[in-house]
């Protein structure tokens, strides 16, 4: 986190790191000032942990949150039950929604828990 703050110039909300990415977590309105211009802060970032970057800004509004961190996938719907998120996505982005080997829905599952104290369901239509 602290090489996010010296080439970004933005303290980071929460990091989640596997095996191939590295997730950021900004605050709101911070989100275009850790890119940096032309995207050189992630390309920075990228050279140095040699994984790719994603940084995402946070929202209180988890719905909100979760269109963000899934920014690259077709969300039908989110629906919130006692504990648990439901979050229903087309099936032929099923692939890109869970990652190689699961990453991506563990890393996805990790910041919904630590951030809103939620269970992530992903439900394919």
């Amino acid at each position: 986190m602290n090489l996010f703050e010296r080439i970004t110039h933005v303290s980071p909300m929460d990091c989640v790191i596997t095996d191939n990415n590295v997730l950021f977590v900004v605050n709101r309105g911070l989100l275009r000032k850790s890119i940096g211009r032309d995207a050189s802060s992630i390309k920075r970032l990228k050279e140095k942990f040699k994984k790719n970057v994603r940084i995402v800004e946070y929202n209180p509004n988890i719905e909100v949150f979760i269109k963000y961190l899934m920014s690259n996938i077709q969300i039908i719907s989110v629906s919130e039950q006692d504990d648990t998120v439901h979050v229903t996505i087309n099936l032929k982005h099923r692939g890109l929604a869970i990652g190689k080997g699961g990453e991506i829905i563990k890393r996805n599952r990790d910041i919904i828990k630590r951030l809103y104290g939620k269970e992530l369901k992903l439900i394919t239509k």
